[in-house]
């Protein structure tokens, strides 16, 4: 019989820092997440844990400095908790944030919005979307897509229900130490975008850079009976179109290797690091440029 002896070298965090979350882009609203971490150990004041009203943020856009709001409620897209800045930012702009709160070290990320998604013909149908573009060749490029939809009543009551999408995977499932696949999908619960709570799938054009590419996949939606009873409805879908920035795509591929490193869930492997650019902290910012094809009825 034979055995091993492994050790681990482990260095507790031993003092708090500062995590960003923030994905920025040419919507109507740009929302910042802000949280802190708490040492291993130490007891988190619950009352306040996730809400850091008190924090100083300010954000930069291509030099100027913009008014940041913070919700105590939440409003629309913006959850409680967080900080928002309304009017929309031209691809190309350079984002910059620094935060602080308290005794805990300062923080700075910055960004800059990609260009928009180039012209393309979409192909949506009951399940399945598939979007033909010619790639540039001069620069490397991250591409999105997300489908979504709204249920409208047929009566006078005016009553909307927006919901997501979920993309399929057609992917044997693979046992490693990271992604074995051209595309990353990521999960946005818990982000305050205009993605809602479906998912995003993201392309690199890493392997088709300057050639004409179709970025397709199956999805189902997230639209259940039960949201429908109590009047007759008509169903529109549409897709939404991103380009991404490096940072976010580092973000969201570092991710998807978590995710998919079962070797490490079993001791066979080294853990999978989650990307940041943020200097002084955690967490990541990141951005987009976005367009949306027209509502249509499915067949």
């Amino acid at each position: 019989m034979s055995s091993c002896e492994t050790v681990f070298d482990i260095n507790p965090q031993t003092s708090p820092k500062l995590y960003l979350q923030c994905f920025a882009g040419t919507g109507d609203v740009n929302v910042i997440q802000l949280f802190r971490t708490y040492p291993i150990g130490e007891n988190p004041d619950t009352e306040n844990a996730f809400f850091l009203e008190d924090a100083e943020i300010e954000l930069m856009i291509d030099g100027t400095r913009k008014e940041v709001h913070y919700a105590s409620e939440t409003n629309g897209i913006v959850p409680a908790g967080c900080w928002y800045v309304g009017g929309t930012v031209d691809s190309g702009a350079e984002i910059s944030i620094r935060a602080s709160y308290g005794d805990i070290p300062e923080i700075k990320a910055s960004t800059v919005v990609p260009e928009k998604f180039p012209p393309c013909n979409i192909s949506l149908s009951d399940g399945f979307v598939s979007v033909t573009l010619d790639d540039m060749e001069s620069c490397t490029d991250f591409y999105g897509l997300a489908v979504e939809g709204e249920a409208r009543a047929l009566d006078d009551s005016g009553l909307m229900i927006p919901f997501d999408c979920m993309s399929i995977s057609d992917d044997v499932e693979l046992w490693g130490t990271g992604t074995a696949r051209e595309y990353v999908d990521l999960n946005f619960n818990g982000w305050a975008t205009y993605a809602g709570y479906g998912n995003l799938r993201l392309w690199s054009d890493k392997s088709f850079n300057g050639q004409t590419k179709t970025l397709a996949f199956r999805w189902s939606s997230m639209l259940f009976p039960g949201h429908l009873e109590g009047h007759e409805w008509d169903i529109f879908y549409r897709v939404r179109l991103y380009k991404v920035s490096p940072e976010f795509w580092d973000y969201a591929l570092s991710r998807d290797n978590i995710a998919n490193n079962h070797l490490a869930y079993i001791g066979l492997a080294p853990s999978s690091n989650s990307y940041s650019n943020v200097k002084g902290g955690l967490g990541v910012l990141g951005s987009y440029s976005l367009r949306v094809s027209d509502w249509q009825e499915l067949e």
